[in-house]
């Protein structure tokens, strides 16, 4: 019988991250995301690459 489902992944995103956020900054990262067609967690490692990139150029 054939293998189904996905194929298993080279760099499996296993581990989770929680974060802690005053409303007010949870509903600004809850609208940027709605406003940029992004789930949360694709937001905030945006910002962090942004972040990586920009202390390697200094």
């Amino acid at each position: 019988m054939a293998v189904m489902g996905r194929p298993k992944s080279d760099n499996p995103k296993n581990k989770n991250v929680t974060i802690r956020l005053t409303q007010d900054k949870y509903r600004e990262v809850m609208k940027f995301a709605e406003e940029h067609s992004q789930t949360v967690s694709k937001t905030l490692m945006d910002g962090f690459e942004l972040l990586r990139k920009q202390e390697q150029s200094t």
